[in-house]
């Protein structure tokens, strides 16, 4: 049960807060969600603040109006969305992607670097390389392979087709698939229950998941 709700509306991202869950809405319907500049220094400034405020636990990121995130506008600044992906890398606390509609090019890299993935079951992922230079920052493909293997990779990097939920469950892309229109409430269930230990036993217990798998992808 939900007993606290604050909202604040942004031109582009719409922010807000279910007790210590703090969710992040991408609002640009009208570009298929693709992000332009203002929206990618929106997004950064309350990744930040998300990160920097003890009163959150856990982020939900997730699109508004169909799409997650088709990726950037022709006008958008490159720098602006390195800043975006250097911030969610060095987010100490987790965070949870909601994955709807298309989700791809830079779109896909900000669902890789959350934590969880929560995908509807009508959805698509992917690189979309076929259609615009595709450029993965060295970043993305770190967390990338925290979570899939090489074969993984291999396969989303050079072969680049659109992958359904079941493609993505098999390379461990999304922690769950679940039914259209139910994907944000899902979400937020997910963050809800990683909100309910101490943060920072959250931190701790992220920081040694990660720590484990960097270790163990080491060459012998």
């Amino acid at each position: 049960m939900w007993v606290s709700c604050k909202t604040v509306h942004f031109e582009e991202i719409v922010v807000s807060q279910f007790n210590k869950v703090f969710i992040l809405g991408i609002n640009l319907p009208n570009n298929s969600n693709a992000l332009n500049d203002s929206a990618l220094v929106s997004l950064n400034n309350e990744l930040k603040a998300f990160n920097e405020n003890p009163e959150y636990s856990v982020a939900v990121l997730h699109g508004i109006g169909g799409d997650f995130c088709t990726g950037l506008q022709k006008s958008a600044n490159k720098v602006n969305a390195e800043e975006v992906i250097k911030t969610m890398f060095s987010l100490r606390k987790p965070t949870v992607a909601c994955v709807t509609g298309i989700t791809v090019s830079f779109g896909f890299q900000l669902a890789v670097l959350c934590d969880m993935r929560i995908m509807e079951i009508d959805s698509v992922l992917g690189l979309n390389h076929k259609t615009e230079s595709f450029e993965m920052h060295p970043l993305v493909l770190e967390k990338l392979m925290t979570q899939t293997n090489i074969a993984g990779a291999v396969d989303l990097l050079l072969v680049g087709h659109p992958l359904h939920h079941t493609d993505c469950q098999k390379l461990g892309l999304i922690n769950r698939a679940v039914e259209c229109g139910t994907c944000l409430g899902k979400g937020l269930k997910v963050a809800a229950s990683i909100a309910k230990s101490p943060l920072e036993e959250i931190i701790k217990k992220r920081d040694l998941i990660y720590s484990y798998k960097t270790i163990s992808m080491k060459p012998k």
